[in-house]
């Protein structure tokens, strides 16, 4: 079944730039995954470093709660926002962090 559902006909990559974007999808996922690497070294999840990186922005070093998360993109309700930083079940319970980014309930 097609997804595409107009009768217009779909613009596959030429192969050079097939081959062009898979090298950029492959470095893509090594600097992540060095990245993340590195900071499992320091003790650090990535949403950590993310926090701490756009707290550094700040002339004082602060922020609410309200600008991180938009400043960020993230939110509670939002599919796209990291799983450390949603609850962890419906029962209300506040979700913790640990040092690898997971969330449980308190």
């Amino acid at each position: 079944m097609s997804t595409n559902e107009s009768d217009t006909p779909v613009h596959w990559l030429a192969p050079d730039e097939e081959q062009s974007w898979r090298a950029y999808l492959r470095m893509v996922t090594a600097v992540q995954v060095r990245t993340a690497h590195d900071l499992a070294e320091l003790g650090l999840s990535e949403p950590d470093y993310e926090v701490l990186s756009t707290l550094s922005e700040h002339p004082e070093g602060t922020s609410t709660l309200h600008e991180q998360a938009a400043k960020m993109g993230w939110s509670r309700s939002c599919p796209g926002t990291p799983p450390a930083w949603r609850p962890a079940s419906s029962s209300g319970a506040h979700p913790t962090r640990t040092t690898a980014g997971a969330a449980s309930s308190s």
